[in-house]
């Protein structure tokens, strides 16, 4: 976890109380998250250098050695932007229905959210309505924390209304799976169309898939 560089100068009571406070917030932690530790803002400079932190933006720091899975980068995109949720692209590839990647995560904010957004990862915001924002969320209690990621159904929706942003080849590969997957629901499909306004769209295209 720790490169060694000066660890002398940090007690190894400071490195077990920074690890804990890690582990408790899945490994992103904020600088007042440490300051209820005990842990002096004027003490994380330290713990960077010894390799134990990195500064993911300001008030927001990472253990060096959290594992870089997919859902890891959720976590940690969903922790630094407070009410950011997983959307379009992302959201298909954690449910498994596209093998396309758009190399950032997509998240969707209400368009009045004011965000400033971390060095890591890279995230691509989109901006909607408070209804829409609020629609068909889930929130998933994963090992490293919680992910607020759109369901599938509202997803495969979504991907019809934005069709011009992940492209329409995109979302009907995506609902072609879905439509292999066990708990597909096509009523449940079209009251998320009927809500997005894309309901005549959604039936053509499951007609067409039979």
């Amino acid at each position: 976890m720790r490169n060694g560089r000066d660890s002398t100068r940090i007690p190894a009571s400071l490195i077990r109380a920074a690890e804990e406070v890690l582990r408790r917030h899945s490994g992103l932690a904020r600088t007042r998250d440490f300051e209820e530790a005990g842990i002096g803002r004027w003490r994380l400079s330290d713990l960077i250098t010894v390799g134990l932190i990195e500064r993911v933006r300001h008030g927001l720091y990472r253990a060096m050695d959290m594992p870089a899975t997919t859902d890891m980068e959720l976590v940690q995109a969903c922790t630094s932007v407070p009410h950011g949720v997983v959307f379009l692209a992302s959201a298909l590839i954690h449910y498994g229905l596209t093998t396309f990647s758009p190399g950032r995560i997509w998240l969707a904010v209400e368009q009045k959210d004011r965000v400033v957004l971390p060095e890591a990862p890279p995230i691509e915001l989109h901006f909607l309505s408070r209804r829409y924002h609020q629609m068909g969320v889930d929130v998933l209690n994963t090992r490293g924390g919680q992910i607020r990621i759109y369901d599938r159904e509202k997803t495969l929706c979504d991907c019809l209304r934005f069709r011009n942003q992940i492209g329409l080849d995109i979302g009907l590969e995506s609902l072609r799976n879905y439509l292999g997957y066990r708990g597909a629901s096509r009523d449940k499909l079209l009251r998320y169309a009927g809500q997005c306004r894309v309901e005549p769209l959604m039936r053509r295209y499951l007609e067409a898939m039979g």
